[in-house]
């Protein structure tokens, strides 16, 4: 892979995705935008014979990155690919086993390149979207899975400002990271921090640091069909409220946003914490 700056860098961490990684790798093929590269990775050996089938055949636009461990996780395994090639002016994350409709990169951009003329391109920018759920053979479960889990949505109207904010992030990750979309500003900041992986997840901890440095900006149109089943990260088993707080307390103590945050800031955050268990008695998540 050549050493140049991308104007779009595709990240794909895969992890024993033979079954569904073919369609994923098409749909990211057939978009219509196309000024994008795309970097796949294999957390072991099980997808490499495919992963390395289609960077041949697209060598200009596949690279196949073979990073020689093991990382045990999806988190380590992004995180990796994010601190090794970041060299773009944007980069989004890619799953393995989803399906990305042909506007995705496109309207995505657009979304960012309405975000940098308001804000400015310097400033950390993250840009994410909706979501169509769908069941393993594509059968639609919602056509919008936020509105499915009411996720954005207060009393039945989107509060985009609120649900972007940085108290909003940090009590519930907003964006799935199979979504997003970063700037040159946020990938480069993102990628020279030091990361743990046991208490928090990629899209979470690269959306607290766009929120709290800079913004985070929704789309509200889906973008990718995002396929449940066994494996993947919706089957994960739901969390008790004392958990949850557990590990948000470390996300504020230890390494999340290192000396960036002052005490008011903490004491104010677990003060929200506190609350919305108490008025939503939300017990398990």
């Amino acid at each position: 892979m050549e050493n140049k700056e991308y104007n779009i860098l595709i990240l794909l961490a895969a992890h024993k995705g033979n079954r569904f990684i073919r369609e994923q790798l098409d749909s990211i093929l057939n978009q219509d935008y196309h000024d994008w590269h795309l970097v796949v990775s294999d957390d072991g050996t099980e997808t490499q014979e495919i992963l390395q089938e289609y960077a041949d055949k697209h060598p200009d636009k596949i690279t196949h990155y073979k990073s020689g461990r093991t990382f045990g996780t999806a988190q380590g395994h992004f995180m990796h690919l994010l601190k090794t090639f970041h060299n773009a002016k944007y980069i989004m994350f890619s799953d393995q086993d989803d399906v990305w409709h042909t506007d995705k990169v496109r309207i995505t951009l657009d979304k960012m390149h309405e975000s940098e003329a308001k804000y400015g391109g310097d400033l950390p920018l993250l840009v994410f979207t909706d979501l169509r759920w769908v069941n393993n053979t594509l059968g639609v479960i919602a056509e919008s899975y936020d509105r499915y889990n009411n996720r954005r949505y207060i009393n039945g109207q989107i509060d985009e400002e609120r649900r972007c904010s940085f108290n909003w992030m940090f009590l519930f990750c907003q964006s799935a990271g199979c979504t997003i979309m970063m700037n040159k500003a946020l990938g480069e900041f993102v990628a020279l921090k030091d990361f743990n992986c046991k208490h928090y997840a990629h899209d979470h901890y690269v959306a607290l640091w766009a929120s709290l440095l800079g913004r985070c900006e929704y789309l509200d149109v889906p973008t990718i069909d995002y396929r449940l089943h066994n494996n993947n990260v919706c089957a994960r088993k739901r969390e008790t409220a004392i958990e949850w707080l557990r590990k948000r307390a470390h996300m504020i103590f230890v390494k999340v946003a290192d000396d960036t945050f002052q005490y008011q800031n903490v004491q104010d955050i677990v003060s929200r914490i506190s609350m919305v268990i108490l008025k939503t008695k939300i017990y398990s998540f």
